[in-house]
């Protein structure tokens, strides 16, 4: 006999449900009807991010939207819909967001932090780099010049100073400065990012000079572990790195802080400032500041800002040498020189030390020039001169333009002498 055409009914056990349970109330149908209807809510409007309700006939299911907060989440009960905007964001199909950058080199939520001398590179807010708390960062692609590589970075940096109480990590790395003499006055330096031969790794290192496009040969990366950045163009690296992997790669200048360096080599980093007169921080280059030489420095004889060069520098009353630093690598030294304290000896050149080394690869220029006043025995008439620097050395020169183009030479400097003037050139990278 064919079964076609029975039903079956069990009016003990009902196969259709008569109550729906829900987070919130049941819902009971009503003449063999349940809605069920979905719906928006505001972040944390119930206990979790979706949420059930029973009202008479209906269930009502609740997203709950995502909100602005500072850090990552401490659960999941902040998750919720989010939409991205398509300037910055794109998404697939798939539901896989990444973000879009400006095709230029660039950086997103880096921040920088000194803490009991630790200087560290995390995001914007100070909070920790993770995974869920990215930065991000875009270079110059390595492989493919013309095109750029976006990287993510999902954890701090750090180094060491004289100060940490943990051992510092940068001692005995010079950056041209004269070795076993302090520079006791805050000399400007600029966070690098910098990739590696793989193109997927970023790592933060510093250097004294703001306008490196590449980062230098291996032999002058110095590490925690090998303290060989001795070199005006040289880099350190926070962390130990097998250098190679490193070397004559893209960078990108992020930022700046300020330290000085004791007797020992030793460096310390100095407090975070932004002030109309110091610009320290991820974005920020210090362009404003105007920073001090000291004595003795660059090759200058002891005592003084000027080279012996073969016979004896002179010195002076009042001595100023200042100089500012611009992100393209322009730096304006101004001198003040007044009151001849000591005669200079011999018909060598009298040069002055400058901070920085000049640009040497101008096959055409020779010398960078600016103006100088000779105020020569005290006299209230100054002359006129040139104050140059020859490319590829730190040697400040003086010529008298009132006096046959001359050369100002350590003899002709004696008591009550004094030089007033500034230049700009680039320095050397």
């Amino acid at each position: 006999m064919s079964q076609a055409g029975l039903i079956d009914i069990e009016s003990s056990h009902p196969q259709i449900a008569t109550q729906f349970d829900t987070d919130a109330n049941p819902a009971i149908p009503i003449g063999n009807v349940l809605e069920i209807l979905g719906s928006t809510v505001a972040n944390m409007t119930n206990s979790q991010p979706l949420f059930t309700k029973g009202s008479g006939n209906t269930v009502t299911i609740e997203v709950q939207v995502g909100t602005e907060r500072s850090g990552p989440p401490g659960d999941k009960e902040d998750a919720g819909l989010v939409s991205f905007d398509d300037k910055t964001h794109n998404v697939d199909t798939d539901g896989w967001v990444t973000v879009k950058t400006n095709a230029i080199p660039s950086w997103a939520n880096l921040g920088l932090n000194l803490t009991s001398g630790v200087l560290t590179v995390t995001a914007q807010d100070g909070s920790n780099l993770s995974a869920t708390n990215p930065a991000f960062v875009t270079l110059s692609s390595r492989s493919n010049p013309g095109q750029f590589t976006t990287y993510t970075i999902t954890s701090n940096q750090d180094f060491n100073d004289a100060t940490s109480g943990a051992g510092s990590d940068i001692d005995e790395n010079l950056f041209g400065t004269t070795t076993d003499i302090a520079w006791s006055d805050a000399m400007p330096f600029y966070i690098y990012a910098v990739t590696n031969n793989n193109e997927d790794t970023i790592q933060f290192m510093i250097a004294r000079i703001p306008h490196a496009m590449i980062s230098p040969t291996s032999g002058r990366i110095g590490t925690p572990n090998s303290s060989v950045s001795n070199a005006q163009i040289d880099f350190f690296s926070f962390d130990n790195i097998t250098e190679t992997l490193f070397d004559q790669n893209p960078v990108l200048c992020v930022g700046s802080f300020r330290m000085v360096k004791d007797i020992g080599n030793d460096w310390t980093v100095q407090t975070l400032t932004y002030s109309n007169s110091i610009q320290d921080g991820i974005g920020f280059f210090n362009e404003q500041t105007v920073f001090t030489m000291p004595i003795s420095q660059m090759g200058a004889a002891g005592g003084k800002f000027w080279k012996d060069n073969g016979g004896t520098a002179p010195s002076f009353v009042t001595n100023e040498l200042e100089y500012t630093m611009q992100k393209n690598g322009i730096a304006t030294v101004h001198v003040g020189f007044s009151d001849s304290a000591s005669d200079g000896a011999g018909s060598d050149d009298a040069i002055m030390a400058s901070p920085f080394i000049s640009y040497d690869e101008l096959s055409s220029l020779q010398t960078y020039s600016g103006g100088i006043r000779f105020r020569d025995n005290g006299s209230t008439t100054s002359r006129v001169g040139v104050f140059y620097i020859n490319k590829g050395t730190n040697n400040l020169q003086l010529m008298e333009t009132q006096n046959a183009g001359n050369s100002i030479e350590n003899q002709d400097i004696d008591a009550g002498d004094g030089f007033f003037g500034s230049l700009k050139f680039t320095v050397d990278k």
